[in-house]
């Protein structure tokens, strides 16, 4: 894909302006079928407006044309944002075993594992702390503000010993 679309195209999205971004993308696409970065970043769009069964069948075109750990990643995501746990690891395994060492597949891999209580959370957190320690806190620190902090199931004796616990690792 030509830089000065994809960057317009980024640049759309940080401005949440994802009608202009689709139609952009898909004028594009029109003359390069091909092009899997293209598909991907449709698939991001119509992610973040909430189009999950559009942004799957786009990151999936994209994986079609280049098995590609972004697109994997994102497919994973947006599986994620909808509780499939079960599709989201797939997605997430599958962009491992492209690339070991991919820091935000460890970690979302850890957060289905956590979602469904089990333990092989853990080996996966401690994967993506490895590859990238203040990242992974900064994610740590991110999910429990935007899903613990906010859920009234926890306790706030155990939100204040998860909040504890994420002050010493800094």
């Amino acid at each position: 894909m030509e830089k000065t679309i994809e960057n317009k195209i980024k640049i759309l999205l940080t401005k949440e302006k994802y009608k202009e971004a689709s139609e952009l993308l898909n004028d594009y696409i029109l003359k390069n079928k091909e092009d899997n970065v293209a598909w991907y970043l449709l698939g991001i769009v119509a992610m973040r407006m909430k189009n999950y069964d559009l942004a799957h069948e786009y990151f999936e075109r994209s994986l079609l044309l280049k098995k590609d750990c972004d697109a994997l990643l994102f497919d994973g995501l947006a599986y994620l944002e909808m509780l499939d746990t079960e599709s989201a690891k797939r997605k997430f395994s599958a962009c491992l075993e492209i690339e070991p060492n991919h820091q935000e597949a460890n970690f979302y891999l850890a957060i289905c594992y956590l979602l469904e209580g089990n333990p092989l959370s853990s080996k996966y957190i401690k994967n993506a702390y490895a590859i990238d320690k203040k990242k992974t806190l900064r994610m740590l620190q991110d999910f429990f503000r935007e899903v613990i902090e906010k859920n009234p199931f926890y306790k706030s004796e155990e939100k204040e010993s998860i909040r504890k616990e994420l002050e010493k690792k800094k």
